[in-house]
C-alpha cells in the first residue's frame, strides 16, 4: 500500500489524485473516475475503503481492482470514442459502471 492510501481515500477526487500519481494523463478518463461512486460497488460495511487506491474485497470470491491500475489499462487502449470493447471478468462491475451488470452478477454466483 502506498503512503497516499494512509492519508487519503475519502472521495472520488482522491482516486483521481491517485490515478494522476500513477501516471494517468487522459482527462476524459480522470473525469470518469471522478464521476463514478466506487462505494456503490463494494459491500456497505466496506464503504470506508472504497476510495482507497487498492483492491477491496467483495462477495463471491472476488475483489475490486485497484482504481489506478484500471485507469492505466483503459488509458493504454487509447480509445477515441467509437470503439466497442468486450471486457471479460468485470468482477464488481466498477470498471463497466455505466452498463447493466445483473446478468454477470447472477452468473458469478453460479461459478464461485
Amino acid at each position: 500500500m502506498s503512503a497516499f492510501n494512509d492519508a487519503w481515500g475519502r472521495s472520488s477526487a482522491d482516486l483521481v489524485t491517485a490515478c494522476r500519481m500513477a501516471g494517468v494523463r487522459d482527462e476524459r478518463l480522470l473525469a470518469l473516475v471522478a464521476r463514478v461512486l466506487r462505494a456503490a460497488f463494494v459491500p456497505g460495511e466496506l464503504a470506508d475503503e472504497a476510495y482507497l487506491d487498492r483492491p477491496v474485497m467483495i462477495t463471491h470470491c472476488q475483489t475490486t481492482s485497484q482504481p489506478s491500475l484500471i485507469a492505466l489499462m483503459v488509458e493504454a487502449l487509447a480509445l477515441e470514442g467509437g470503439e466497442k470493447v468486450l471486457e471479460v471478468g468485470t468482477g464488481s462491475g466498477y470498471q463497466r459502471s455505466e452498463e447493466h451488470t445483473s446478468e454477470l452478477q447472477s452468473l458469478r454466483q453460479l461459478v464461485c
